[in-house]
C-alpha cells in the first residue's frame, strides 16, 4: 500500500512539473507579428533592442500601449496583450481591426486616422470607455449599440448618416459628430449624461431646433443655440443682379443682429439690423446676434456679383 501511495505521489509530482515546464515554455514563446512597422513600433514602445526575442511573457505586464504614427497596417498578433486597457493605434494605414476584439478589458481605444471601414469587432469591448474613431471611412454605428460605459466618443469626419445606435448611451458625455451627413439630433435628445461636449458642425442637420431642449445643459457646444442662429434668406454664391437679403433668428429673441458688409469682424459697435441689406459687388456680409449673458456667433455668407 506504501509503495502504491508513493508511486501516486511521485506520479503528481512529474505531472506537475511537465505542466509547469510546458507553461514556463509557452510564456518565453515567441510572440508572432506579421507587420514588421507593428514589430518595431512594439520593440520602441517595449524598450527591447532588436536582436532580443519577443516573447509572449511581455502580454501579461503591459497594460498601455501607445502605437500612433508608425505607418501599421496589420494589427496580428496585437491580441495577445489581453491586459491592454489603454490603446492608441491613431495615424496609421489599419484596415482591419478584428484583432482588437480579444483586447476586452481595454478602457480608452484611439483609432484616429487609418482606413478603417468596419468596427464590428468593438462590440465585444464591453469595458470601453472613450473611444475615438475620428478621420476614418465607417458607415455604421450599430455595434456601438451596447457599450454601455462608453463616456466619450469621438466619430468626426466619417460617412455616418445617422446615430440611432447610440441612443441608449446612458454614460455618454462628450460627443463630436462634426463633417459626417447626420440629419436629426432625435437620437440624442434623452441622453442624460450628455454634458461635458456637444460638436455637430459640418452636418445637414435638420432638426437642429431638438437642441433648444438640452443646449444650457451642456458645457461646450460647437454650434449657437438655435434660436439665435441667423438665417439668411438667400445661399452664398454668385449673382447677376442686386439684391437684398434678409436675416432672421429661428425664434423670438432678446437681443439684436449686428452686422458688417466689408469682411470685417461684427462688433456691438456695428449696425443693427433693421431692414433686408443691399447686397452690391463683391459684398461679404458677416452677422452675429448679440444678447446678453449669451454665447455668440459669427454667421458669414459671401453673395458676390
Amino acid at each position: 500500500m506504501l509503495k502504491r501511495i508513493l508511486g501516486l505521489a511521485l506520479l503528481i509530482c512529474l505531472c506537475i512539473s511537465v505542466w509547469t515546464s510546458a507553461y514556463l515554455f509557452s510564456q518565453n514563446e515567441n510572440l508572432s507579428i506579421d507587420d514588421p512597422m507593428l514589430e518595431k513600433a512594439l520593440r520602441e514602445q517595449l524598450n527591447i533592442d532588436k536582436d532580443e526575442q519577443l516573447d509572449q511573457s511581455l502580454t501579461f505586464t503591459v497594460t498601455e500601449l501607445n502605437l500612433s504614427g508608425y505607418q501599421i497596417s496589420s494589427l496580428s498578433g496585437i491580441e495577445h496583450f489581453e491586459r491592454l486597457t489603454l490603446l492608441d493605434l491613431s495615424h496609421n494605414a489599419i484596415v482591419d481591426i478584428s484583432p482588437i476584439q480579444h483586447l476586452t478589458n481595454i478602457e480608452k481605444l484611439n483609432l484616429e486616422n487609418n482606413v478603417i471601414e468596419e468596427i464590428l469587432p468593438l462590440q465585444a469591448l464591453n469595458k470601453l470607455e472613450i473611444l475615438n474613431i475620428r478621420e476614418n471611412f465607417v458607415a455604421s454605428l450599430a455595434p456601438l449599440e451596447k457599450l454601455d460605459y462608453l463616456r466619450a466618443l469621438n466619430v468626426r469626419e466619417n460617412r455616418i448618416n445617422e446615430i440611432t445606435s447610440i441612443s441608449n448611451l446612458e454614460h455618454l458625455e462628450d460627443l463630436n459628430i462634426q463633417y459626417n451627413q447626420i440629419e436629426s439630433l432625435l437620437p440624442i435628445n434623452h441622453l442624460p449624461s450628455l454634458q461635458t461636449r456637444l460638436y455637430l458642425e459640418g452636418n445637414p442637420i435638420q432638426d437642429l431646433d431638438l437642441l433648444s431642449d438640452f443646449y444650457d445643459e451642456i458645457q461646450d457646444v460647437d454650434v449657437p443655440r438655435p434660436e439665435y442662429n441667423i438665417q439668411f434668406s438667400h445661399e452664398p454664391g454668385f449673382y447677376d443682379q442686386l439684391f437684398s437679403i434678409k436675416l432672421s433668428t429661428l425664434g423670438e429673441t432678446e437681443g439684436d443682429i449686428r452686422y458688417t458688409t466689408d469682411n470685417s469682424e461684427v462688433t456691438v459697435e456695428d449696425p443693427v439690423y433693421t431692414n433686408p441689406v443691399p447686397i452690391h459687388e463683391n459684398t461679404t456680409l458677416k452677422a452675429k446676434f448679440y444678447q446678453k449673458c449669451q454665447r455668440k456667433r459669427v454667421n458669414t455668407q459671401i453673395h458676390t456679383l
